[in-house]
């Protein structure tokens, strides 16, 4: 393989990796490897397309290609891409064709937009975060690092997000509102008050409980 600026490599092969390698192949990017330990997680019997390279755990850049981290969890996110940076990782965003991002708005590092996703103008979109399938980011808001937003996930205009809070699928998070480091917003619930870090919130409208005494950085 000859690696150019627009090859990619997926690390890792589980179901939100192979998912991502599809989004990144409509985006215009050659998937070219992923990376995997087949002796700790197989695939047999899965046509992903490309090679698989090696555990992620041991990768060594080769030429210009950039790295997209296929994990879907806050926490493991973090972690493998803070090891892949510091193997010397390149990180690419990916955003799907088929989203909407305001020309205002911004993206950083590692970000993945999945199909029919929307950013709206003034928000921001900090390193490795993920919006998956229908996911809603407001005008003005801010989304932390290694954030997650599942399918049909909301956050209205100036809301906050912090780093690795976790949306789980068609919660929202009202105008104005924040969700602290390390928090997870159950399924379907709704945000009318900011959610302390390392938190739960549940219902509607959302009540919060502690997961752990104090958050390490903003992990979960």
């Amino acid at each position: 393989m000859n690696p150019t600026p627009d090859a990619l490599v997926i690390a890792v092969a589980g179901g939100f990796g192979r998912e991502l390698a599809a989004y990144a192949r409509d985006s215009g990017f050659e998937v070219g490897a992923f990376l995997h330990d087949v002796s700790r997680s197989p695939i047999d019997g899965i046509d992903l397309g490309a090679e698989v390279r090696g555990p992620a755990e041991e990768y060594e850049p080769v030429g210009e290609e950039l790295v997209a981290v296929g994990l879907g969890d806050p926490g493991p996110r973090r972690e493998l891409a803070d090891h892949l940076i510091a193997r010397g990782a390149r990180l690419a965003t990916v955003v799907h064709p088929t989203a909407w991002v305001a020309p205002t708005a911004h993206l950083g590092q590692g970000v993945v937009i999945a199909p029919f996703a929307f950013v709206g103008p003034g928000a921001r979109i900090d390193d490795l975060s993920v919006l998956n399938t229908y996911a809603s980011v407001g005008h003005d808001s801010v989304v932390g690092r290694c954030c997650v937003l599942s399918p049909y996930a909301v956050i209205g205009g100036w809301a906050r997000l912090e780093d690795e809070a976790y949306l789980a699928t068609h919660a929202v998070v009202t105008p104005r509102k924040t969700v602290g480091a390390g928090s997870s917003v159950s399924a379907g619930s709704v945000v009318f008050r900011d959610v302390p870090a390392a938190s739960l919130a549940m219902g509607n409208p959302a009540r919060s409980r502690a997961l752990y005494a104090t958050p390490t950085g903003a992990g979960r």
